[in-house]
Formats: structure tokens, sequence, C-alpha cells
């Protein structure tokens, strides 16, 4: 058995003690990453919620964690919850959900807090008290846009028949704001609630992005307790309506929820949080006084009527050293060892018939099998001490296969066919890695494999 902390990673952004989930706020600020995310400092519950902040200019080198919004006064005594950051008017202005509990009964407060330029908390206030009529207490994660004129809030609520939806306040001033009607979409029986709602646009598409509660599986789709997706179409303000498509997950592994979307110079970048609302107990680290981490830094375009998500370019910098670069032709399998964590692989494939990738942690396996026949990649985990036997599966056509893997002590983020599709999971080994490997029942080409040694994330 190893010591605690067995399970810290290296170049994902983790708290030393505490909850941390959702994240907030991003933004970018003068060349300037901000990073502000959930935090629980105290303990590994879903209480006691803070805002914590950090920063970089290269995904590489961040500044030390701090807390930045704490539930200290009325409007927000039970928890800061989630939501988003804008400069107006040369400050950095933070608009999030206060929560407000008065005998076990909530009270909703969307608050707006301003920064100075060191991120120091110069006043806070509630901007709206309550929730509109029609709706359930469960009202919350404002996120900012601007209209023409207007300053808009779009928030995540149940109405009155246990429904998620999104509504839209607005404000001329940032003083008083009006109701301004739910969000009118084809989603009309689509869970008990919408979390974490996202507004962006591309060129010639709006992307509505959200976290729907109480989704029912399909076939393999809503595989997670909770889901995190997207519809595109065009949002018509003057009408405040949504005409949109299907809707998509962003993510098909175990692990992720809550992302949250901004865009800097034409380039819209995505965060999430790698975890899982109401199953705390199902991560080990939290006898070791931590819980959850954020994913990496993501890009995101659109082609056609899909999201593509790859790696943000700045990762490249924490390649430290190639261990091999390498193509073959005709083989059934192929063993590479492997005695550290923190690797990235790209790895092409060529295939005739069913392959598995496997990470091996001495019998514990993560694997990823693909049957191209069947068109059906599976993640799973298999051995575990931590966890039962576990799978996740998505459709994918083609017989070939181009992966992007980025391994920690204990996330694996899978980038599948440059972005068509991520597979993202948490995982907890007793076990040292001993080797990557690949194989199939028939001969297969893998006309690259790309293998790097990566360092970790540095806090100055």
């Amino acid at each position: 058995m190893k010591l605690n902390n067995q399970w810290r990673n290296h170049f994902h952004i983790e708290m030393a003690k505490g909850l941390v989930n959702d994240p907030n706020g991003l933004c970018c600020i003068n060349g300037e990453y901000k990073i502000f995310y959930q935090w629980n400092p105290a303990g590994c519950e879903h209480k006691n919620k803070h805002w914590g902040l950090v920063k970089t200019r290269d995904f590489v080198h961040y500044t030390k964690p701090r807390l930045v919004l704490k539930p200290d006064q009325p409007i927000d005594k039970d928890g800061c919850y989630s939501g988003t950051a804008v400069m107006l008017d040369q400050q950095l202005h933070l608009f999030y959900t206060g929560n407000v509990k008065h005998e076990d009964v909530r009270i909703p407060h969307q608050c707006m807090a301003v920064l100075d330029e060191k991120d120091e908390l110069q006043f806070k206030k509630a901007l709206i008290v309550g929730m509109p009529n029609g709706y359930t207490a469960h009202f919350r994660d404002p996120f900012y846009f601007k209209m023409k004129d207007l300053h808009c809030l779009l928030l995540g609520i149940q109405n009155a028949d246990l429904k998620g939806r999104a509504v839209v306040y607005t404000s001329k001033d940032l003083k008083q704001w009006e109701f301004y009607g739910e969000v009118k979409t084809e989603l009309e029986d689509f869970g008990y609630m919408w979390e974490c709602p996202n507004l962006v646009s591309f060129n010639d598409a709006d992307a509505f992005i959200f976290s729907p509660q109480g989704l029912k599986q399909e076939g393999l789709r809503y595989q997670n307790r909770y889901q995190s997706g997207y519809i595109l179409g065009h949002y018509d303000f003057m009408k405040n309506e949504f005409i949109h498509g299907d809707f998509y997950e962003l993510d098909h592994g175990f692990d992720f929820y809550a992302p949250q979307v901004f865009t800097n110079e034409n380039r819209t970048m995505m965060i999430a949080w790698m975890g899982m609302p109401d199953e705390e107990t199902s991560y080990p680290t939290a006898e070791d006084g931590y819980l959850y981490t954020l994913t990496l830094p993501r890009e995101i375009t659109k082609s056609g009527n899909r999201l593509l998500q790859r790696p943000a370019r700045e990762l490249n910098q924490l390649r430290h050293q190639i261990l091999l670069s390498k193509a073959e032709s005709q083989i059934k399998e192929f063993n590479f060892p492997l005695s550290q964590i923190g690797i990235e692989i790209k790895l092409e494939l060529s295939l005739q018939a069913k392959c598995e990738c496997c990470f091996d942690f001495n019998g514990e396996e993560l694997k990823l099998i693909f049957d191209p026949e069947k068109e059906l990649l599976t993640l799973k985990k298999a051995d575990f001490h931590y966890g039962k036997d576990a799978c996740r599966f998505m459709h994918i056509q083609g017989k070939q296969l181009q992966l992007q893997m980025y391994l920690d002590t204990s996330v694996l983020e899978i980038f599948i066919n440059d972005g068509e599709a991520v597979m993202s999971s948490l995982f907890y080994p007793l076990h040292e890695l001993k080797a990557f490997k690949i194989s199939s029942d028939q001969p297969f080409d893998m006309p690259a494999c790309e293998i790097w040694q990566l360092k970790g994330i540095i806090y100055e």
C-alpha cells in the first residue's frame, strides 16, 4: 500500500486540501488567464463554498491558489455558488449565486462582486433576490453576456412543474434588473434542473452549453448520473428563443461536469470539473483531505453541426522528453514499458478487427477497446481495487482511430479523432504503471506513435 497523497496529480489543477468543483469566471485580461473555481477549503463536503483563483499566462506556470470570494455576508452566507466574470469599466465584475437558507428554506440571491487590479474584493451586493413567479428556488449560475446596450444574465432554473429551464434577466445600469423571460427551446421535458448555462457564438451559429440533471439513460446516451452538453443553432434575443438541433454530450467518460467556456482573441476555450455531483463516496482521496480536479484547458471549434474539443496548444510546453516516436506496419501487438506517470501519447491506428489499448498498472488496467465492426468504443476500468469494474461506451465509425491521451497520476483524458469526441475519467490504482500495450485479433498498422514524458505545472 502506498502512502497518503498517492494520487496527487502533476499537471491538473487540484487543491492541497478541501473540495474543488465547478470552474467559474474564466476570462483572459491583458494576456493573463484567470481561473476561478468552487472551493470548500475546510473539508470534502459540498458546503462552505468559496471562490478560489489561480492565474496563468501559459497554462504551465500558475499563481498559488487563493480565496477571492467567501460566504461571509447575509447575501451568500451558505455558499458562493457558480457564475461568470467580465471586465466592465476597467474593473473585474463577478456574477454569482449566493446560497442563502433560513430554517432550511432556500432563498437564492444573484450577486455581483467587484475586484480591484490585484483581484482583491472591493464590494459585493445582491442584484436579484428570490426567484420569478412560476419557478422553484433552484435558480442559479448566472452567465453574463451583452446584447446591444443591455447587460444580460442567463441562469439555470427549475419551473413549477419540476422541469429544467433557462431564463434571462436584463439591466441597463447593473443596478435594476428585470425578468426578460424564459428561453424558449424544443427541450420541453429534458431533466428536472439545468445547471451552469453558457452561451457562446461562432461565425455562423450559437451554442448553448449546460448541464441537465435528471436524464434517463437512452442506449449509449446519458450513461452518467448527470450530463453536460450543448445544442447548436441560433439564439434570437428579441424573441428569447433558441432554434436548435439535437443535444450532444461533451464528454463520454466517467467524470465530467459543469463546463464553462470563454472567448479570448477569437479563441473559445473550456474547462470543466472532473467529478460528479452526489457521488462523493466513489472518490477515495477524501480520506486524504482533498477531492476532485479540473480538466485540462480545451480549445473549442465548430465543424458542421458539432463542436470539436482539442487540448489547448500551450500544453505542448509540458512536453519534457520524447520517449518514443515510431511507426509500425502489420503488427498484432505493441508493448512499451512505462514506469513514470505524466504521459502524453499521440497515436494513429488503422484496424481490421477489434483492438485494445491498455495502461497496465501491474494488473489494474485502463482499457480503450475499439470494435470497428460494431462501431463501438469502450473505456473500461478493470480490476481496480477502488471502484467496481465499469465501462463507458460511445459510437465511432470507420477503421481509423486517432488518439491523443493525457495520463496523470489519477486522471486520463482521451481526445478522439482530432477532437470529435473526448472521454475523461478519474481512476485510483494501488500499483505503479508498468506499460502501455496495444493488441488486436488481426494485424494492424500504426502510422504514428509518439510518447512524451510531461513535466508538472508550477505554482509560483
